[in-house]
């Protein structure tokens, strides 16, 4: 008579729960496992207590069991890699449970003893996807956890080898390798932010009558607005892109503020009118409203504001804002239009240089090409690669008082270049104020560093005894003088060179001097930076005469002295005029 081999799952069942559990009586390991397979046979595995001293010492004993893991067996007499039914509860126990769990699949063969063996560990992967599956019947048709089954897909898993306790303990530390406390910590970490990637809720709001919401929330987005009102809002929690069906929180009314938009990316931003031959530009930050987004019609012409960046999708930011120092420059996209605003400071408001000049270049094109009537064209240019361009538009500004344009723009200009000259020209605050108090200055300094200076100085001097007069004659010397720009505790100095003195006139211990203005240059800078003493003045004058590789005529007021590439000084002489 042939005798079969009959075994039902249950019996299954109690040879994968003897067989961890003589594999962790081998090692010496303490499994406390469940009473009843109703709910799936569960074991905690621990290194016994008398293990503790193997661990290092830490902050209250967090390690006082350098392991423990809990361990669902399944057992099967069939070798095709999967599990086909383990129920929801089931993952759900082992996912949220703070140590490391996993299934340990056992294939027996129609033997008393497992064939093979496999380890699948309960990774962040699988507690996605349990709580993604928990979270479909949270809000969708409701089924009992139990009755819910998903694969249990083994084939890839690591094999346990040798089949013995020494063997399982060897796979579990394969795949996790903190200490138990970082391993809890972790897992919690994944249990609680999984699914919230893009929020904990969803608000659905009733907007009052003006401009379309999805507008305000676009400039909200990029800074155009600081809040957006509504009439009623009501608030769905939300997970995995899964939104419940009745609010948890219903506002009767108010506004929706929302965070300082942070940049996406820095860019140029170009100005240019190119039938007259100008342009500006500025360096802005790159604001996109990352939920607020317009559809191209697929089958336009290529549009205006045509992005680099965009061209692979059919949608685009509805709002993309370029913010500099004091220009601004903003996208629509639903009408395809840019916007160019101004921010200008106050008089008496010190801000950077750079942010100044940018602005007025920005002025002056644009005042420049609406006097002429000359189309403008705005071009975007990002740190990452992409663009976009506003094809030839007619430019509009609004509330601009150009009168006295010119003059500032030159001054700032000037002071840029004397800026950049002294290495400084990304440090210096200054307000219009200043500037224009010493337009003067600015303006010559300028016109002797580019050699455009022109004129001539007169100025007569005398002396104390016929000794010095004929000592300290100028005839032929280069003349030079100290000036300089103060803007607060910052002062940049400059020993800058006219021409040659020639002496007009000569009486008793007196002359009179012209100095024409044929060899403008600067001899010697000078940076006096906050906190730091005054130079001292004649060693401005042995520097300069070191450039210039002769004796230069150098005023102080009331005096003039004669400075040679050495370093030594006449005792001087004193203007009378």
């Amino acid at each position: 008579m042939t005798s079969k081999i009959y075994r039902s799952r249950e019996a299954l069942g109690k040879l994968g729960e003897a067989v961890l559990a003589q594999w962790a009586y081998d090692v010496g390991y303490v499994l406390n496992g469940s009473v009843d397979d109703r709910a799936g046979w569960d074991g905690v595995m621990e290194s016994p207590p008398e293990a503790a001293g193997d661990a290092e010492p830490g902050f209250g004993h967090r390690d006082t069991f350098p392991f423990r893991a809990r361990i669902q067996v399944k057992a099967t007499d069939k070798t095709t890699g999967r599990v086909s039914k383990v129920n929801l509860s089931n993952w759900i126990r082992l996912a949220e449970a703070p140590e490391p769990a996993f299934f340990l699949v056992l294939e027996m063969g129609g033997q008393g003893v497992p064939e093979a063996a496999y380890l699948v560990h309960v990774d962040e992967d699988i507690i996605r996807s349990v709580l993604r599956q928990q979270r479909e019947n949270e809000v969708g048709p409701q089924t009992l956890l139990h009755k819910i089954n998903l694969p249990l897909v083994y084939k890839n898993a690591p094999r346990v080898e040798p089949l013995s306790g020494r063997g399982l303990l060897d796979a579990v530390d394969a795949v996790v390798d903190a200490a138990p406390c970082d391993y809890f910590a972790w897992k919690h970490t994944v249990k609680t932010t999984a699914g919230f990637e893009h929020g904990h809720a969803v608000a659905e709001l009733t907007a009052p009558p003006g401009t379309h919401p999805l507008v305000q929330m676009a400039e909200l987005e990029v800074g155009l607005r600081s809040e957006v009102p509504f009439l009623h809002a009501d608030l769905f929690p939300l997970r995995f892109g899964l939104q419940d069906g009745t609010p948890s929180l219903s506002i009767p009314g108010g506004s929706l503020v929302g965070p300082p938009p942070v940049a996406s990316d820095s860019a140029e931003v170009v100005l240019s009118a190119p039938s007259l031959g100008r342009e500006a530009s500025a360096r802005a930050d790159l604001y996109v409203s990352p939920s607020a987004t317009v559809a191209l019609p697929p089958d336009a012409d290529t549009p205006a504001g045509e992005s680099a960046d965009l061209d692979e999708s059919a949608r685009v930011p509805l709002r993309v804002r370029l913010r500099a120092q004091h220009v601004s420059v903003t996208f629509r996209a639903e009408d395809q239009r840019f916007d160019l605003t101004f921010n200008p400071p106050g008089p008496d408001e010190r801000v950077p240089i750079r942010g100044l000049k940018e602005m007025i270049a920005f002025v002056a094109m644009g005042v420049a090409a609406r006097e002429a009537n000359a189309p403008v064209e705005i071009a975007i240019h990002t740190d990452r690669g992409g663009s976009m361009s506003s094809g030839l538009v007619q430019c509009t500004i609004k509330d601009l008082d150009p009168e006295h344009l010119p003059t500032v723009e030159s001054l700032v200009k000037g002071l840029w270049r004397i800026a950049q000259a002294h290495s400084v020209e990304d440090r210096l605050l200054a307000s219009l104020e200043e500037i224009t108090a010493q337009g003067q200055i600015i303006s010559v300094l300028d016109q002797i560093a580019d050699g455009s200076a022109q004129g001539e100085v007169e100025m007569r001097t005398s002396y104390p005894t016929d000794e010095a007069f004929q000592k300290s004659d100028p005839t032929g010397l280069l003349f030079a003088y100290v000036s300089g720009i103060s803007l607060g505790d910052w002062h940049l100095i400059s020993v800058v060179q006219f021409g040659r003195v020639v002496v007009e006139r000569a009486g008793k211990r007196k002359r009179s001097l012209r100095i024409p203005i044929d060899a403008p240059r600067i001899l010697h800078r000078h940076t006096r930076r906050p906190g730091t003493p005054a130079p001292d003045f004649f060693d401005l004058g042995r520097a300069a005469a070191y450039a210039a590789g002769e004796p230069i005529l150098l005023a102080e007021q009331p005096h003039v002295h004669i400075v040679a590439p050495d370093g030594t000084v006449d005792p001087g002489s004193r203007p009378t005029a």
